[in-house]
């Protein structure tokens, strides 16, 4: 049985935080926000480390469960045949590859496979053979962005492999070209456009 070590610092910094937004004025409530957010994100990230903890009395499938109602991904196209352009948005940044989230990234991963996987089935689409696939950050207008991470950080792997064989037919490099870009938008997001060659 593993022991459940509940992160006192980041709940205390949490209540503080809160305390101090109902007290602010609108000069720093940005900030404040801000700060909550990447505690939350540190947060959420320990919680999905505890649940890939889990004794083996947890199966498989509830895990899948959670994976896929966690979070509110989206998976669109346009155009037809080899034309055809897919668009899934995940509603917050990828992790940082550095990171040892193994149970977030892979929560992710899984999220990410069943959307891509039911919408596959859906819409009867086959994997394009050569393609594109460009990963678009935006990041929310802050100062002092404390999740903004280099490019070459982010973690695109987990997303390849559930991409393949689903909307790409291989993530190497003779099938598939990689584009990275960052932008500012209001709220925090990951966009990836996948195009055929």
């Amino acid at each position: 049985m593993f022991e459940l070590k509940v992160p006192e610092k980041a709940l205390r910094e949490q209540q503080r935080n809160l305390d101090k937004l109902r007290k602010s004025d609108d000069r720093f409530r940005l900030e404040l926000l801000e700060n909550m957010l990447y505690s939350c994100e540190r947060l959420t990230v320990y919680l999905r480390q505890c649940i890939s903890m889990c004794p083996n009395t947890i199966m498989s499938n509830e895990l899948h469960g959670l994976s896929e109602q966690q979070y509110d991904i989206t998976v669109e196209s346009e155009g037809e045949g080899e034309t055809r352009a897919f668009f899934i948005t995940i509603p917050f940044l990828l992790p940082n590859r550095r990171n040892a989230a193994t149970g977030f990234k892979r929560t992710i991963a899984d999220s990410v496979c069943i959307s891509v996987l039911r919408f596959c089935r859906l819409n009867n689409i086959s994997p394009l053979r050569t393609a594109s696939v460009t990963f678009i950050s935006y990041y929310a207008p802050s100062e002092e962005r404390k999740m903004r991470h280099d490019n070459d950080n982010t973690e695109i792997s987990i997303i390849l492999n559930a991409l393949t064989g689903l909307l790409i037919s291989d993530d190497s490099s003779l099938c598939c070209d990689l584009h990275l870009l960052s932008r500012t938008a209001k709220k925090s997001y990951t966009k990836i456009i996948i195009r055929s060659l």
